[in-house]
Formats: structure tokens, C-alpha cells, sequence
């Protein structure tokens, strides 16, 4: 399975972050209040930082695993949307047509040209 994009693994740092940031400051705010503002950042990070690192993004990621995984079951494997013809000895696929970034197209209608140094056959 492919990891999740950027987009959906930024959303769950912050499923991990924002709700921990939120709990350490309601636990720890009374403590913490006679601090400077940059002390108490620092302690909340030193506690949380670690425990989103190595218990919370994992822990949310393998539930994101599990879930899409339950979407995705009833699917066939994704397969390339555009598959071209394998290509043969000679750069032809079989029947006459050419395999181009773009798509196929017939041979001998300027699709493709020999490679450098070779001369075309006519």
C-alpha cells in the first residue's frame, strides 16, 4: 500500500499535536504559570514531541492504514489508467502500433524515430 499523501500525514500530526498541546497545557498550565512564556514552551515540547514521534502519528497512522484498507477491500488493484503495449524488438508493440509517452499511435505515422545514430528504414 502506498503511504499516505503529504496532505493526509500533515493532518495527522496534527490530530496528534493539537489535542495534545491542549491537554498538557490544562494538566501542566498551573504548574507551569510562574514561567516564562519560552520555559513552558519548552517543557510542553520536551513532553510532547516524543510521545507524538513515537506513540501518537504512529498509532494514527496505522489507524489510517486500517481504515483505508477497509475502503479499498472491495476494489480491484489500482492499475495504470493509461497501460501502453509492452514494446518488442525493433520498438513495435504487436499490431502495427507504436508505445508513445502520449499514447499509441499506428506505426510509420512519424510516432517515433530511430534512436541517434541509426538511420531510419525505408
Amino acid at each position: 500500500m502506498n503511504p499516505p499523501s503529504v496532505h493526509r500525514r500533515a493532518l495527522i500530526t496534527w490530530l496528534a499535536i493539537y489535542p495534545g498541546i491542549t491537554l498538557l497545557s490544562v494538566l501542566l498550565g498551573p504548574v507551569l504559570a510562574p514561567l516564562p512564556v519560552y520555559l513552558r514552551t519548552l517543557v510542553l515540547t520536551a513532553i510532547l514531541v516524543p510521545a507524538a514521534v513515537y506513540g501518537l502519528v504512529p498509532a494514527l497512522l496505522k489507524a489510517n492504514a486500517a481504515l483505508t484498507g477497509r475502503r479499498r477491500a472491495g476494489r480491484s488493484a489500482a492499475e495504470p489508467a493509461a497501460a501502453l503495449p509492452a514494446p518488442v524488438p525493433g520498438g513495435h508493440a504487436p499490431g502495427g502500433w507504436v508505445a508513445q509517452p502520449s499514447g499509441a499511435v499506428p506505426a510509420g505515422s512519424g510516432g517515433s524515430s530511430p534512436p541517434a545514430g541509426q538511420a531510419a528504414a525505408g
